[in-house]
């Protein structure tokens, strides 16, 4: 491989007139330059396009798309069937990278020949903090360990903390119904057939959190829908996998945090199915109550399973607090 690799990076925009020149000013400003970008106006209804096209006209390297809206995992797809890169780098538009992010990356590949996945570090910025990203733990050295770690942790993980080589993507099932989680789905298959992984402590992007934004909000029928489908998928693609029993402790864990974030959201709708399987699982894996989100409402759901008064009591305790929405 080239010690100069071309790097496809793939953005999706809607609705973003105000906040996608960031985005473009620190992909077009990098210092390394062998890049191909690609903008995915995904459907956008406000002056997102005509933004996108002026940055076009001033750079050869913009390739433009514009597209019907079809969510987000679509336009990530759509980036994927015209990349021409060595690495694909999916970049959210609103979000934005350090100057040197591309120059270091390279560096990093040619130092160590060229691993199929690269992950670093990033910023959470909100209107009055900037706040440095956890670092994997060093026991994380491995792409099995690397899903055992995303399917049980709170750690975030998205698939713009990475840079992969372009072939992995040739194996991934996208499915436009994942409106929440699509992130888990696509980073799992990636490092499912990924050989080798290089970890950077270099935070190197700027995660742009919106207060207002939907994650945030309290979770409509769609979303709940989109995590319970996002286990459903994960156990269909592993279910033919060599490593499939050798996982199902982390898979279970995989939707129990899907369940556990559903009630933190403020969902409770279907709260009898999901305390039957939490108390089944915490029986045979006493562990889960102290893993990644679960551990946020293992207290409520040992309570709904014993005395419904003290579940609405601490239920409106915990609304009272901000735990749930």
């Amino acid at each position: 491989m080239s010690s100069a690799p071309l790097i496809s990076v793939i953005i999706p925009v809607y609705n973003l007139e105000k906040e996608i020149s960031k985005t473009l000013d620190s992909v077009c400003n990098q210092t390394y330059n062998n890049l191909q970008i690609i903008i995915v106006n995904d459907g956008s209804i406000d002056n997102s396009l005509e933004v996108c096209r002026k940055y076009a006209q001033n750079d050869s390297r913009i390739v433009l798309i514009d597209k019907s809206n079809d969510g987000l995992p679509m336009a990530r797809q759509t980036g994927l069937s015209v990349a021409k890169g060595e690495y694909i780098h999916h970049l959210d538009g609103g979000d934005y990278i350090a100057l040197n992010t591309y120059e270091t990356l390279v560096t990093t590949l040619c130092e160590s020949e060229f691993p199929d996945i690269v992950l670093f570090g990033f910023y959470y910025v909100e209107t009055d903090k900037i706040e440095k990203s956890q670092l994997y733990p060093q026991s994380v050295n491995s792409p099995l360990e690397l899903l055992k770690h995303i399917w049980t942790t709170q750690q975030y993980n998205a698939v713009w903390q990475y840079i992969h080589k372009r072939e992995l993507a040739d194996q991934i099932i996208f499915d436009g119904r994942l409106n929440l989680g699509e992130d888990v789905y696509y980073t799992s298959q990636l490092v499912y057939y990924a050989k080798n992984l290089k970890f950077l402590s270099d935070s190197l992007l700027y995660y742009v959190i919106d207060n207002e934004s939907m994650s945030r909000s309290s979770y409509a029928e769609e979303k709940v829908m989109s995590l319970l489908l996002l286990s459903e998928l994960m156990d269909k693609f592993m279910s033919d996998k060599p490593q499939y029993s050798e996982l199902k402790f982390e898979l279970l864990a995989l939707r129990l945090q899907s369940y556990a974030t559903i009630i933190l959201g403020g969902y409770l709708e279907k709260m009898d199915e999901m305390v039957l399987e939490f108390i089944a699982a915490f029986k045979k894996y006493p562990q889960l109550k102290k893993t990644g989100v679960i551990k946020r409402v293992s207290k409520i759901i040992t309570l709904y399973d014993k005395s419904r008064l003290l579940y609405h009591i601490m239920l409106k305790y915990y609304r009272i607090k901000g735990k749930i929405r």
